[in-house]
């Protein structure tokens, strides 16, 4: 006797590929990416921005050894709450991201939640105070192991 439930949240990831953010950024952003197959997540999306979202949606069913990166410009993230008004169906956005941009116009979708992730904490103390009125933020410590 018992219920049984499938894990059948969906998540969009959005990397900040601009420029301003180093490979070790992108990397250690791609293993938090990879982690969540530990806890069961089935499949999530990805898309990667800097002035404009740069590729089409990824689908990650697995961990993924490489991922070719395009973009490297400035950042402007009103082309992720725009994507984010279109596709209405996802539980959660992530946007990993160094903040150095303006702030987006809130999004009408208020259903999906959004969580800022900062790629470090001093990102995190300079940047999260004009973002928070749109979602949680959080930081990755540069002490953390991969």
């Amino acid at each position: 006797m018992g219920s049984r439930r499938d894990f059948t949240t969906r998540l969009l990831f959005a990397i900040d590929v601009s420029g301003s953010m180093g490979m070790e950024e992108l990397q250690q952003e791609f293993s938090v990416v990879n982690r969540f197959f530990n806890y069961g997540v089935q499949a999530i999306d990805v898309i990667q921005f800097d002035a404009e979202i740069t590729t089409e949606v990824m689908t990650f069913r697995r961990a993924q050894r490489e991922v070719h990166l395009t973009g490297r410009g400035r950042t402007n993230f009103d082309p992720v709450v725009a994507y984010l008004e279109e596709h209405r169906d996802y539980d959660c956005l992530i946007i990993y991201t160094d903040a150095y941009a303006p702030c987006p116009v809130p999004p009408q979708n208020r259903r999906t939640r959004i969580m800022w992730l900062f790629v470090s904490e001093a990102h995190y103390r300079s940047c999260y105070h004009k973002l928070q009125h749109l979602g949680q933020g959080a930081y990755l410590k540069a002490n953390a192991t991969q």
